[in-house]
C-alpha cells in the first residue's frame, strides 16, 4: 500500500530541513583549522537552535527538546574507520577534512533535484 504525507507533514518535514541546513552550513563554517569537532558542533547546535527560537517563539521546538542538530560522528582522523555514531573531539587541520563549502553545497542540491525528478517520475 502507498501512503502519501499530508499537506501539512510535508510543510513540517521542509521547516525541519530548513533548520537542519542552516545549522550545517554553521557547522561547516565553523570547522576551521584549529578548532576541534565538538566545538564546531556546539556552536552550530546552539546558534541554530537560539535562530530557530527567534523566528518561531513557542512553537520551536516542535517535537524535540534538543533542539537543531549538526555534528560530527567519526568521519575524520585516525579512527574514521570506528563506528560512526562515536564522535571524537579531533582537532581540524589545514587542507585535511572537509571539501570546499560550495562544492558540497552544489552536490546536495543536485541530488535533491535528482531525487524531486524521480519523485515527479513516478506520479
Amino acid at each position: 500500500m502507498m501512503v502519501r504525507k499530508s499537506d501539512n507533514e510535508i510543510a513540517l518535514i521542509r521547516e525541519s530541513a530548513r533548520w537542519c541546513e542552516h545549522a550545517h552550513r554553521l557547522l561547516q563554517e565553523y570547522s576551521v583549522p584549529g578548532a576541534t569537532e565538538a566545538e564546531a558542533a556546539l556552536r552550530a547546535r546552539h546558534e541554530a537552535t537560539l535562530a530557530l527560537l527567534q523566528e518561531l517563539g513557542d512553537v520551536g521546538m516542535q517535537g524535540s527538546d534538543d533542539g537543531v542538530t549538526a555534528g560530527y560522528r567519526g568521519q575524520i582522523g585516525q579512527r574514521s574507520s570506528w563506528a560512526h555514531a562515536v564522535g571524537h573531539n579531533i582537532e581540524f587541520q589545514a587542507g585535511r577534512h572537509a571539501r570546499h563549502r560550495d562544492e558540497r553545497a552544489d552536490l546536495g542540491l543536485q541530488r535533491r533535484a535528482r531525487a524531486r525528478d524521480d519523485h515527479r517520475a513516478a506520479d
